[in-house]
């Protein structure tokens, strides 16, 4: 177990987006206009609801959540247009980094996500693999429908109204689900005490 959450530091791939260093990550979203949330009340209630929140407990190390925003237009975004209320029109980025780096990334439109857009955001993450459907996962804290053919990376989509991308390093996903149950086995005889 421990082997395991140790490789969580180590970078899914130079090619990959999900594995990059957060000053990496930054410097790319704010050349092309984006900004991150600095209010930490409105980065809250950005982050209610979001599918990363139940493993967030049992990440090892050095644990970060993000969120960016950057407009679809390409302009740049000012703080003033975000809030806690609505998302401004355009994309917001919850990243979640583990000892500075991507482990899982979450893509969030404000309207519906084209079919092209997903793809391009699927495609900017495969490096030389490329996404294969998954029916049903067994090793899974996340659930994921897709994976890269060679392992590295798990995708599902999100929001019900097809506004949301999740794309996140596979090791992290199978490590969470096995941290996730053992702990669910440890306290079901607790839980149930008494009945």
């Amino acid at each position: 177990m421990l082997a395991l959450l140790g490789s969580l530091t180590v970078p899914a791939s130079l090619d990959a987006r999900v594995g990059d260093t957060k000053s990496e990550l930054e410097r790319r979203l704010f050349d092309a206009g984006g900004i991150a949330y600095r209010n930490n009340e409105i980065r809250q209630a950005r982050m209610d609801g979001m599918p990363y929140n139940n493993i967030l407990s049992h990440l090892p190390g050095s644990v970060e959540v993000r969120v960016y925003f950057k407009t679809a237009s390409g302009r740049r975004a000012v703080q003033s247009e975000l809030n806690a209320r609505n998302m401004p029109a355009g994309w917001e980025l919850h990243v979640v980094y583990v000892n500075d780096r991507s482990v899982l990334e979450v893509y969030r439109r404000s309207q519906r996500m084209t079919e092209q857009e997903r793809n391009e955001l699927l495609a900017i993450q495969s490096g030389n693999s490329y996404w294969e459907r998954i029916e049903d996962p067994e090793d899974s804290a996340l659930n994921f429908t897709k994976q890269l053919a060679d392992g590295r990376l798990r995708a599902r989509e999100g929001g019900g109204n097809g506004t949301m991308l999740l794309i996140f390093d596979a090791n992290m996903d199978r490590v969470m689900n096995q941290v996730i149950r053992e702990n669910r086995a440890q306290s079901a005889p607790v839980s149930i005490n008494g009945f």
